[in-house]
C-alpha cells in the first residue's frame, strides 16, 4: 500500500496527504476494529477535510504510521506541536491540508495496537479536551474557516468518542 500511496502522490501534483484504513489491534494481534474516513475514496479537497476532522471530533485521517505526506507541503507546516500531546498528529495534518488536498484510500495502510494500559487509553478524557482546544485555535483564525457550528458539532462528537475509547479500552483490555 506504500506504493499505491506514493503512486497517487505522483499522479496528484495538488494532493498533501494519502491516508487508507487501519485496523485497530489487541495484545494478541487480533482485529478488533476497522476504521477509515468516511465517505468514498478519492480526493477530497484540503479544507474540506480540515472541517471534516474538526466536526467529526476525531482525526479522521489516522496515526502517522498510516499517512503519507508530500515533502515540500510539510516542510512550510514546521513541526508537530507538542502542546497538546493527544492531538499532535491531526493539529499538523491541519496545517499540512492548507496547502494542499487529501487523497483517501480505502485500503488498509496501517495497524494499531490497543491495549488498556497504553498511553491512549490512560489520558481518557484528556482527550476531548485536547481536541477541543485544537479545534478553538484554529476557529480563532479566520483563514480556516472554521464556524461557531463547527465548534458546536467538535464539542458534541469528541465528547461522546471519548466516552466509547473509554469503553473500548476497557472491552481490550
Amino acid at each position: 500500500s506504500l506504493g499505491r500511496q506514493v503512486a497517487i502522490l505522483e499522479e496528484h501534483s495538488n494532493v498533501a496527504m494519502v491516508c487508507g484504513s487501519r485496523e485497530v489491534i489487541d495484545q494478541n494481534g487480533r482485529v478488533r476494529l476497522r476504521r477509515s474516513y468516511p465517505g468514498r475514496a478519492g480526493l477530497r479537497p484540503g479544507r474540506t477535510a480540515i472541517r471534516e476532522n474538526v466536526r467529526s471530533g476525531t482525526n479522521l485521517m489516522g496515526e502517522p504510521s498510516g499517512v503519507l505526506m508530500r515533502y515540500s507541503m510539510i516542510a512550510p507546516a514546521g513541526p508537530f506541536s507538542l502542546v497538546r500531546s493527544y492531538t499532535l498528529d491531526l493539529d499538523y495534518y491541519i496545517r499540512v491540508l492548507m496547502r494542499g488536498d487529501l487523497y483517501i484510500m480505502k485500503e488498509v495502510t496501517a495497524s494499531f495496537r490497543v491495549s488498556g494500559g497504553q498511553w491512549s487509553a490512560e489520558i481518557g478524557r484528556k482527550q476531548s479536551e485536547d481536541f477541543m482546544e485544537m479545534a478553538r485555535h484554529f476557529a480563532a483564525d479566520p483563514v480556516y474557516g472554521l464556524t461557531d457550528g463547527d465548534l458546536r458539532a467538535a464539542t458534541r462528537r469528541s465528547r461522546w468518542l471519548a466516552f466509547l475509547r473509554r469503553l473500548f479500552y476497557r472491552f481490550v483490555n
